[in-house]
């Protein structure tokens, strides 16, 4: 019984594999690509503004103990706020777009 499933496991995970290598394009249904660099830009606008309202340029200070329990104000790494500014500007933007009508499409090979 093993010896079946490993083999259709291993088809299965190629499958996978392949499909998740797939070049994707944002397309949308009536417009095809022509109003894509606008609306991108538009909702990378709306995304930077709405992660600065959320999540203001410098990361709010935290109030910590220390090893001899004095209560020290430390900030978190300026990089990992930044990060996740980053995440939410790009979540926000794809919401935009898909909201607009723009949908990830496979990119066809070129003959």
């Amino acid at each position: 019984m093993a010896r079946l499933v490993l083999p259709r496991l291993a088809l299965v995970l190629a499958a996978l594999s392949a499909a998740a290598c797939t070049p994707m394009r944002l397309e949308h249904p009536t417009f095809g690509t022509s109003r894509l660099d606008q609306d991108a830009a538009e909702c990378d606008d709306l995304a930077r503004r709405e992660a600065m309202r959320f999540m203001p340029i410098l990361p709010p200070p935290r109030l910590v103990r220390d090893r001899r329990g004095r209560a020290v104000w430390v900030r978190p790494s300026f990089s990992e706020w930044e990060m996740e500014r980053w995440h939410q500007e790009r979540e926000v933007s794809r919401i935009c777009l898909a909201s607009r009508g723009y949908r990830l499409v496979p990119v066809e090979p070129k003959p």
